[in-house]
């Protein structure tokens, strides 16, 4: 799921400073320090992920000179955010995402027939977590195999089903719980089309999962 590191030695060329950036300038250069200093990467190794200098990449979060858009279009890439966010307005970020019971925003993975699911905690950015329920009934044939960066935990509110991981199968019960290496492909099948809810919180290494889940999957759509 990552996205190779760009070589600085190859790509590090930067715009002259021509004149000092404009206010929307400087609020991108401000969106852009934040998101960094979000997912605890140094002005370095932002660099090594974008290509960019660090000297160019500080002088953008200081207001001290503009970005282009294919330097924007890089940076957008390495936190998994769409490009109109950094012109949409100002968010304070939030420490804390309150969800009551069935309020949860709906989606399906991996396209209008994949698996419905509720995000628990979508508004949360640089999330080490994301949570969900999973509603494994829901798609109308079984999921094939599929892996992706980091660790998975699942745990059964209702029903029963069944965990496909590498050669091994699992028979899950409500209050089963598993805790898995999701780089292994994996994937949960209702049984006789029983229906079955798990919660499933899924943690990623890799930083790009952070800010946007459909980085993970595929074909997210609101139900």
């Amino acid at each position: 799921m990552g996205t190779p590191s760009v070589s600085r030695h190859a790509v590090a060329k930067t715009p002259a400073d021509n004149a000092n950036a404009t206010p929307i300038e400087r609020t991108i250069g401000r969106r852009v320090a934040a998101l960094r200093r979000e997912v605890g990467l140094t002005l370095r190794e932002f660099g090594e992920k974008t290509g960019l200098s660090d000297a160019y990449l500080s002088r953008v979060e200081n207001g001290h000179t503009a970005l282009t858009i294919a330097s924007l279009a890089r940076i957008a890439e390495v936190f998994a955010t769409p490009l109109t966010s950094f012109f949409e307005e100002e968010e304070q970020p939030h420490p804390i995402v309150f969800r009551r019971s069935g309020t949860g925003q709906k989606v399906r993975f991996r396209g209008r027939r994949g698996t419905l699911v509720t995000l628990l905690a979508d508004e949360k950015h640089s999330k080490l977590m994301e949570p969900l329920i999973v509603d494994v009934a829901s798609a109308p044939k079984d999921v094939p195999l599929r892996s992706h960066a980091g660790e998975e935990f699942n745990y059964v509110i209702e029903g029963r089903c069944r965990l496909l991981f590498g050669r091994e199968q699992y028979v899950l019960s409500p209050g089963d719980a598993v805790y898995f290496d999701a780089t292994i492909d994996h994937a949960l099948h209702a049984i006789e089309r029983e229906p079955c809810r798990i919660l499933a919180v899924v943690s990623s290494r890799d930083f790009q999962f952070h800010r946007n889940i459909s980085k993970v999957v595929e074909g997210r759509i609101q139900a």
